[in-house]
């Protein structure tokens, strides 16, 4: 332990390139990405006794998705300690959700490594417990539309829903994309949103809020 350089975690593959470095923080973030599942699937399977394998494997990924990971890497400042190259630094890296994200895990791994498993466990029980305890107040927050409405599908015979995009509007700094859900073929809701992951949820939200209960 202590032998590995501390910076190595912040180090975005973009500097490591200017710089000539042999190493970026990308194997330290497959490790931590690996270690941060497992204690989060630790931290659920305790906290919910109750909980079904198929919900546990929900609130596990939330509790690690790139929109925490990067909230947790702000409250710890990580995106001052990053590293970029100079083109990614002016185009804003270093607060970009996926960087933030990758340096919290190559963090993690670099700690699991030098400070040990029991310190790692600690420091993510810490950092993550205000998200476990939103995931006690209300664990529903798991359930997206489109796993909603995939659900009701299946189990009232309706075969899978069919997401189309169907255009694009706006300024190419604000486009807006159109997504339509369809289900057993004819058109069953339409949703917007700055991606089309979110044109598909706002579609799974419309064509959920269409369905007759007890469809």
């Amino acid at each position: 332990m202590g032998t590995m350089d501390p910076r190595l975690p912040f180090i975005h593959p973009s500097y490591a390139h200017e710089q000539r470095l042999a190493e970026d923080n990308q194997r330290l973030e497959f490790l931590g990405d690996a270690v941060l599942g497992l204690l989060a699937a630790e931290m659920v399977y305790e906290a919910f006794p109750l909980a079904r394998e198929g919900i546990l494997t929900k609130m596990k990924a939330h509790l690690v998705r790139k929109e925490a990971l990067a909230a947790a890497a702000r409250r710890l400042e990580i995106g001052r300690k990053l590293l970029l190259g100079e083109g990614e630094r002016r185009r804003g890296g270093a607060e970009r959700d996926s960087n933030l994200a990758d340096a919290f895990e190559a963090w993690l791994g670099w700690m699991w490594l030098e400070e040990g498993p029991r310190a790692a466990r600690s420091r993510v029980r810490e950092w993550f417990s205000p998200d476990l305890e939103a995931l006690r107040t209300d664990p529903d927050v798991v359930e997206d539309p489109k796993s909603l409405l995939q659900v009701r599908c299946q189990e009232e015979g309706l075969g899978l829903p069919e997401y189309r995009s169907v255009g694009a509007e706006g300024p190419d700094h604000a486009v807006q994309f159109r997504v339509r859900v369809l289900i057993g073929g004819r058109p069953a809701g339409e949703g917007v949103g700055p991606s089309k992951k979110a044109a598909e949820q706002a579609a799974a939200r419309e064509a959920l809020e269409a369905l007759p209960p007890g469809r």
